[in-house]
């Protein structure tokens, strides 16, 4: 919700990548995440659902690890 835009409820690429750093992910892991995403710019609430493991493991570390390295 933080990262969403108020009027078409999405987020754009990059704030998610503001978070897959925040989460505490590597470069490549970063590469990958958003090359699966393909030509995408902009996340939605049925992305979201799909890639919740990964939002999880993101909110797992910013938890574990506030103030940041990788795990």
């Amino acid at each position: 919700m933080c990262y969403a835009d108020e009027e078409t409820k999405t987020m754009p690429l990059e704030h998610l990548t503001l978070e897959l750093i925040a989460g505490g992910l590597t470069e490549t892991q970063m590469r990958d995440v958003l090359g699966t995403l393909g030509q995408t710019t902009h996340l939605d609430f049925f992305d979201f659902l799909s890639y919740i493991p990964l939002f999880i493991h993101i909110h797992d570390n910013i938890l574990n690890n506030p103030l940041g390295g990788v795990t």
